[in-house]
């Protein structure tokens, strides 16, 4: 393989990796930000960035020009999170949220006739 062809090949991969990490930092933004991320989402950020890193090391030590992009490095320690809009509603994935639990729709009835029959 040449030169031209595994830069080729290192910019393709750099472009996927990329779409990965602006994928994953969408996923965080759905739980508050990457400090609320689940363990898989916060992995493949960590995955993706570490990737990107190599890649941009790569083609740099080959001349090329690789632009920095916006969340290709990891918020510094002690940075406070994106702000997140808050919720608008009390329901997660379709379920409600009763005090510190979420109770699928199906127990909603049985937990409120249960409620209903102790306050009699």
């Amino acid at each position: 393989m040449s030169d031209d062809d595994s830069r080729a090949t290192q910019q393709e991969l750099l472009a996927t990796y990329r779409r990965t990490l602006q994928h994953l930092l969408e996923q965080a933004a759905q739980y508050g930000g990457e400090l609320f991320a689940p363990p898989q989402t916060a992995s493949g950020l960590y995955q993706a960035r570490e990737q990107i890193r190599g890649l941009k090391e790569f083609l740099r030590r080959q001349g090329a020009d690789v632009e920095d992009l916006p969340g290709e490095e990891p918020p510094a320690p002690g940075q406070p999170p994106d702000p997140v809009a808050p919720p608008s509603h009390d329901q997660v994935a379709g379920d409600k949220i009763a005090g510190d639990q979420i109770v699928a729709p199906h127990a909603q009835s049985v937990i409120t006739h249960a409620n209903r029959a102790r306050l009699c």
